[in-house]
């Protein structure tokens, strides 16, 4: 069980730093783009995005590691945004 703990572990470490990047050059590459096209939005579409591409990145980088190295009837799903521990 240690081992999956510490796959697990490194795996989320990895996704939150790539995330945070991604988020900040996603930020800058919409804030370039879309500053001041429509008044009012130059901070809230690129954190829209930003938060989109963060959403994305956490389930593909974070949530499937998790999923892959639990043991089989602990697999974790995510309902409305909540993680739960289902049994299979």
């Amino acid at each position: 069980m240690r081992k999956e703990a510490i796959v697990v572990l490194v795996a989320m470490l990895v996704g939150l730093t790539l995330i945070t990047n991604m988020a900040n050059i996603f930020n800058a590459f919409a804030g370039f783009f879309l500053l001041g096209l429509i008044p009012g939005t130059q901070i809230a579409v690129p954190s829209i995005l930003m938060f989109i591409t963060s959403t994305i990145a956490i389930s593909i980088l974070i949530i499937q590691p998790i999923r892959k190295y639990l043991p089989r009837k602990y697999v974790v799903k995510t309902v409305r945004g909540k993680f739960l521990q289902i049994e299979v």
